[in-house]
């Protein structure tokens, strides 16, 4: 009596195709945050208003934040569906819930960080720094009267 696999990789050519997705999965997780930052970075340095970037910067941030959490759900939901109902749904919601709560997090962590990167430079432009006074112009010393001739 042999254990069912339930629909895992059987043939070599899966297990192949399935290795290499995880190999550009694991190249695109250790680069790809690398060059969004080189990005951000690039784009605030050359920018014309810098205040205007950062904002921007923040807030997109926050929204790739948002919309990565909101990936994690669907693809929740898709695995949870796709799963016949028994006793394997809560172990696949289980192992889905285990290998993601890492990405979750960081997801969450982007949408705070963007928010307050964003909130911090609307405040700095609303509320910055008092315009310097500036010091009384030096009085006019009287000059020498003209020589007569």
């Amino acid at each position: 009596m042999t254990p069912s696999t339930g629909g895992v990789a059987r043939s070599a050519g899966r297990v192949s195709r399935f290795r290499k997705g995880c190999q550009v999965l694991d190249l695109a997780a250790r680069w790809l945050p690398l060059a969004a930052v080189a990005f951000a970075v690039a784009v605030i340095t050359v920018a014309v208003c810098r205040r205007r970037a950062v904002t921007a910067t923040g807030l997109g941030t926050a929204l790739g934040g948002a919309l990565l959490v909101a990936a994690v759900a669907v693809g929740r939901r898709l695995i949870v569906t796709g799963v016949p109902a028994g006793p394997h749904r809560p172990a696949a919601v289980a192992v889905y819930d285990a290998h993601t709560a890492t990405l979750r997090t960081a997801s969450w962590i982007l949408v705070a960080l963007g928010l307050s990167v964003c909130l911090a430079s609307w405040l700095t432009g609303r509320y910055g720094p008092l315009p310097r006074r500036r010091r009384a112009p030096a009085p006019e010393q009287p000059s020498a009267p003209a020589p007569r001739l």
